[in-house]
């Protein structure tokens, strides 16, 4: 689970935004709304997969206490 894991966070780091987006996605208002959404999409699984490695770590470190 935990390599699982660093896969995904490192795939959500590193792939361009425009990659996470997937077709019909909402649109941000301006002219720049579809490049925002695409930016607002990679930086929330960017966020969760920071997310899910941190509570991965509390995990490991409350098991390692019993």
């Amino acid at each position: 689970m935990k390599v699982q894991m660093n896969k995904f966070a490192g795939f959500a780091l590193l792939v361009p935004a425009a990659a996470q987006a997937h077709p019909g996605h909402p649109e941000l208002p301006g002219p720049a709304g579809h490049d925002l959404a695409h930016m607002a999409l990679a930086l929330s699984i960017a966020a969760l997969a920071v997310a899910g490695l941190l509570l991965l770590r509390r995990l490991d470190a409350h098991r390692q206490e019993e």
